[in-house]
């Protein structure tokens, strides 16, 4: 298989994007149209609304089995976790940090998706069974690829989900944080720095001994002062 291919992680919250107003088009800081969590599982689903970009009565979505094998149980398993409370250190009068617990934020990233795309058309592996198990054995490849740094960063694969009706074979990894619900800690690009990596501590300029410290200007050379002058 040649070619080019891609592969990008994206994250989505239940309100899409911060300080809009209802009813209007969100879009985010780059400029493009900000989804909403359930916007990404309505598309993954195939749901009419939120597939506006292909044409109805293609190939359905082919489900590539995680911690859930369908949409209504990948549903669930998504509302379970946005629902409950999250915890933080709420400061006291006295100073002290004690846990409390409160709504979490409805622009806070929840929903974690990676799409990796073949390049291979669509129409050429649907003709070709061949290619098309081809493909299924790259994307299922590339799904236990993301496993294995979802679940590095306490996160929970919960299905792939394969696209047979755009121009291009390629599948979506839909993933969430069950325990601290944001997913911005398994994505490699907003994960923390872990504690394993130090800093390089910079570097400091040693005066020379018998110096003040400061940069002593540089004395001009005297022979740099004599200007040649022309003879008659």
């Amino acid at each position: 298989m040649e070619g080019y291919q891609f592969a990008r992680i994206e994250t989505y919250s239940i309100q899409g994007a911060p300080k809009t107003k209802g009813g209007q088009t969100k879009y985010r800081r780059n400029g493009q149209r900000a989804w909403t969590a359930e916007e990404v599982l309505d598309e993954a689903e195939r749901k009419r609304l939120a597939s506006l970009h292909v044409e109805p009565g293609g190939p359905p979505p082919q489900i590539l089995p995680g911690t859930v094998s369908c949409f209504d149980d990948l549903r669930d398993k998504y509302h379970s976790v946005v629902s409950r409370k999250e915890t933080y250190m709420r400061k006291q009068k006295d100073g002290t940090h004690r846990k409390a617990k409160r709504k979490l934020r409805t622009d806070a990233r929840t929903l974690y998706s990676s799409v990796v795309s073949l390049p291979t058309l669509s129409a050429d592996a649907l003709a070709d069974p061949e290619l098309k198990k081809t493909c299924v054995d790259l994307l299922e490849a590339a799904m236990a690829h993301e496993r294995r740094l979802v679940m590095a960063g306490g996160g929970e694969l919960l299905m792939g989900v394969i696209h047979w009706d755009e121009d291009h074979v390629h599948a979506h990894y839909l993933a969430i944080c069950p325990e601290g619900q944001r997913v911005d800690v398994i994505h490699p690009g907003m994960a923390p720095r872990p504690h394993s990596m130090p800093r390089t501590p910079p570097r400091r300029r040693v005066a020379p001994r018998g110096s003040t410290g400061r940069r002593a200007r540089p004395r001009r050379s005297a022979r740099a002062l004599i200007v040649p002058i022309a003879t008659p």
